[in-house]
């Protein structure tokens, strides 16, 4: 929850946008959002984590530039926080640790300039503009950008709560397809209950003979 996080993405989102070679894989965006998020709920804060995206393209060798920075600049930070013999919080002297050049940004796919500004899960910003991001379809639903929800208490369907009109037919489909209600995601999941800390447990097990 506290190390030095540097998130450099290479953006793959789409099928190719201004040139940019694009796959549309899984490897989504909005994901790094997602860690901040769940970051920011266990601290308070995403102060330890640096999100950078570029485009993997050829013709700016931005990949072998942002890898470079990233690699330079992350030994930095831990050279600086090794550095730091005070007995403080280690969460505090990664904080105090980190360089200054580490900022949230992006790299113009045009001209290779670098953006610095705060990456943020909202849709403006020359970054997000650049990289657009992408929700899955339980995020589209409702579901919380943590996606800390594995199951979902359910409501009965109420046509409007969907910012788009439906026919007397498509009503019905919809309630035939869900009988036992939809997702209310403005509840906690079942069994779900606040975050303790990381790796509190894998569950009940049983030690072999002799160990």
């Amino acid at each position: 929850m506290s190390l030095p996080i540097l998130d450099l993405r290479m953006y793959l989102d789409d099928e190719g946008t201004r040139g940019i070679p694009g796959t549309g894989d899984v490897h989504t965006r909005f994901h790094s959002f997602e860690m901040r998020q769940r970051l920011i709920d266990a601290n308070g804060t995403a102060a330890n984590q640096v999100m950078w995206v570029a485009a993997p393209d050829p013709r700016s060798n931005q990949n072998a530039v942002a890898s470079g920075l990233a690699l330079d600049l992350m030994d930095q930070w831990l050279e600086n926080l090794r550095a730091d013999g005070s007995g403080e919080d280690y969460a505090k002297k990664v904080l105090r640790a980190k360089p200054a050049a580490l900022q949230d940004g992006c790299w113009d796919p045009d001209t290779g300039q670098r953006i610095d500004e705060p990456a943020t899960f909202a849709k403006s910003g020359r970054c997000n503009t650049l990289f657009p991001y992408f929700a899955n379809p339980r995020i589209v639903a409702g579901a919380p950008i943590q996606e800390n929800v594995v199951t979902c208490k359910l409501k009965p369907v109420a046509l409007a709560d969907y910012r788009v009109g439906f026919t007397g037919d498509q009503a019905a489909r919809l309630r035939r397809l869900f009988p036992d209600g939809v997702c209310d995601y403005s509840k906690p999941g079942f069994s779900q209950v606040r975050f303790h800390g990381p790796w509190q447990s894998f569950g009940p097990a049983r030690l072999a003979s002799g160990e």
